[in-house]
């Protein structure tokens, strides 16, 4: 091979100069690279064969600086049987090292896509054309045909484009990407769950394509819905059970020190036990919800809270008049949570059964010494009576009797007799007195009980119309000061009240006027009323006996069985209400009771000890 002509620009492309090229060839063909060379020379025999244009891109030094040869040649056949060719060397190093560039950056990109543990595919916005999937897409569907489509490979029973297709939402009107667009699908082939983000790119040949990453997360899913389902039926429970259950947290100071407690959940009995609404006490500190500082059990609260040591107590509510068992368990760092029963009802139910066993004890008293004391009386003087006419029918057995000597025998024993009848009598009206207690008792513990609004003014002045001549006679002064409503029956607390008015007329001191203040007040649920007086006044160690069977604080100078505070208290702990007395020896006494204001959801408990009002 030899060249009949060059230009000088092969010295810039090859480092020799045309002069020495065309004086040997070989000069040329040294720069060239050794594989390159030989293959050159193929390329121009095959193209001498065929007469046919060829053209090779080849490696050189020429320069000191390895470079990119194209070369184009195109053969001539002369007519002594040689081939001539014309043709050019075209430097494309820039362009050669361009594509490389590219060639690296696709290959990274690919190494980048295959490393992702996500499904990673590109698809033609218009055919649907797979244009790329990423080496896991790969293994899980396998190695897909040119030109296939996306709905037919990665999807199953479709005959078209998959109407969840999320195209229209990668670009906007006129065509251009909107941005990236997520969503979550179950895969119709694997019935995997798949977290989705797409959106629209430029392609390598300038089309806008959808790519898609598709993440399985089908497990975080399963876990959700177990989660989901877990949480509902908790959620269900939580709202459902009986009991009052509150989720809360530990406030503390500036010093560490618990100071109060924030609600953070609680179920719907809390509204019914509290009267609190949901919305008002979630997010609000204990002090604020229960109004009381600092809050309810702080202390036994902040100590599970502490430790993670679960407490239970059961407590006594006086602002609620009820009495709860609380359990509270730590559910982390300064949290906790309380699951409080209501057991008013156990504990009224054991009081009722206490107080029944008393009064039983106090009914077993009266037959056993009450009665005895008249039926001995009965005896006695029956005996007298027999005595007497045994002396009758021996003073008539003799033949000595006469109507002379009868007579005055019957005048002396006379008085005796009456004496007798007259004592036999008392003793039998104190014994029906005695049962007919027992059985207004028992009645007034069986009535059936009739719960409406009571307007107590109303009530107070019907009392007062129908005891006006008792108030009139003991010469009284009565104040009235305005009732607060409540819920009662109107028949036993009308008769409440009479008890309270008349004890408070019968024990009036009467070396001072007679005054009898009758008051009322709301406090948190209950109606309290008083029936005040400037009487006599009760010593305290009989301030507790007054509210049993048949005691009386002076039976010589009143009248009564002494039942009436015992049916007083009776009809109040019906009434889910407590009695209690305040009172000083020489300057008056003050009755109380206290019933709820509204109606209760739920029998309530009467207070084990009266708490001083003032």
């Amino acid at each position: 091979m030899s060249f009949l002509y060059i230009n000088e620009s092969v010295s810039k492309v090859m480092g020799v100069t045309a002069q020495a090229v065309m004086e040997d060839a070989n000069v040329l063909l040294d720069k060239m690279d050794p594989e390159d060379r030989m293959m050159n020379l193929r390329k121009a025999r095959e193209s001498a064969g065929a007469l046919k244009p060829y053209n090779f891109v080849i490696r050189t030094t020429g320069s000191g600086k390895p470079k990119w040869i194209e070369t184009h040649a195109a053969p001539t056949r002369l007519p002594d049987g040689s081939i001539l060719w014309d043709g050019f060397f075209l430097d494309v190093t820039e362009r050669k090292n361009a594509e490389d560039r590219l060639q690296e950056s696709n290959e990274r990109l690919k190494a980048v896509m295959d490393s992702i543990d996500s499904f990673v595919y590109i698809a033609d916005m218009d055919t649907y054309e797979l244009l790329f999937m990423n080496e896991p897409l790969i293994r899980a569907w396998g190695e897909i045909e040119k030109g296939a489509l996306c709905w037919k490979t990665i999807q199953k029973d479709q005959d078209g484009p998959c109407p969840f297709c999320t195209n229209h939402l990668l670009v906007d009107r006129d065509g251009k990407p909107t941005g990236v667009y997520q969503w979550e699908f179950q895969n119709t082939v694997t019935g995997r769950w798949f977290e989705c983000r797409d959106r629209a790119i430029r392609w390598i040949d300038g089309r806008t394509v959808r790519m898609e990453i598709a993440t399985d997360f089908t497990n975080r899913k399963l876990a959700e819905e177990a989660l989901r389902e877990s949480e509902n039926k908790f959620s269900t429970l939580f709202s459902a059970m009986n009991e009052m259950v509150v989720l809360q947290e530990l406030v503390r100071d500036e010093n560490n020190k618990p100071v109060d407690y924030r609600i953070l959940d609680c179920n719907d009995t809390f509204t019914k036990i509290t009267g609190v609404e949901k919305k008002m006490a979630v997010g609000k500190l204990g002090s604020v919800v229960y109004q009381s500082d600092p809050p309810p059990y702080l202390e036994i609260f902040a100590e599970v809270a502490s430790t993670g040591k679960p407490r239970r107590h059961e407590t006594y509510y006086a602002p609620f008049n009820r009495y709860f068992s609380i359990s509270c368990v730590s559910t982390g760092i300064d949290r906790f949570a309380t699951v409080t029963t209501d057991v008013t009802d156990s504990r009224k139910a054991e009081k009722i059964i206490e107080e029944k066993n008393k009064e039983l004890e106090q009914i077993i008293y009266v037959a056993s010494h009450d009665l005895r004391s008249p039926l001995v009386n009965v005896d006695g003087f029956s005996r007298e009576l027999e005595y007497v006419i045994d002396d009758f029918k021996k003073l008539l057995n003799t033949e000595e009797s006469n109507s002379v000597s009868f007579e005055t025998v019957f005048r002396s024993a006379l008085p005796d007799l009456e004496d007798a009848l007259r004592h036999i009598r008392a003793s039998a009206l104190q014994m029906d007195a005695l049962l007919k207690g027992l059985l207004r008792l028992s009645r007034s513990g069986r009535a059936a009980m009739t719960i409406v609004p009571l307007e107590m003014d109303l009530v107070v002045q019907n009392v007062l119309s129908a005891m006006d001549y008792q108030i009139t006679t003991a010469g009284a002064q009565i104040d009235v000061e305005p009732l607060p409503n409540c819920y009662g029956d109107e028949v036993l607390l009308t008769q409440v009240m009479t008890n309270l008015i008349g004890n408070a007329i019968k024990y009036l001191d009467p070396k001072r006027p007679g005054k009898i203040r009758i008051s009322g007040t709301v406090h948190l649920r209950n109606s309290i009323y008083c029936v005040e007086d400037n009487g006599i006044g009760i010593a305290s160690e009989h301030q507790e006996q007054i509210f049993q069977l048949f005691h009386r604080l002076n039976p010589a100078k009143t009248d009564g069985e002494g039942l009436g505070l015992t049916i007083v208290r009776q009809i109040v702990s019906r009434h889910d209400g407590r009695v209690w007395v305040q009172s000083e020896l020489g300057k008056g006494s003050k009755f109380c009771f206290e019933i709820p204001t509204k109606r209760q959801p739920s029998p309530q408990k009467e207070s084990p000890s009266p708490k001083t009002l003032t």
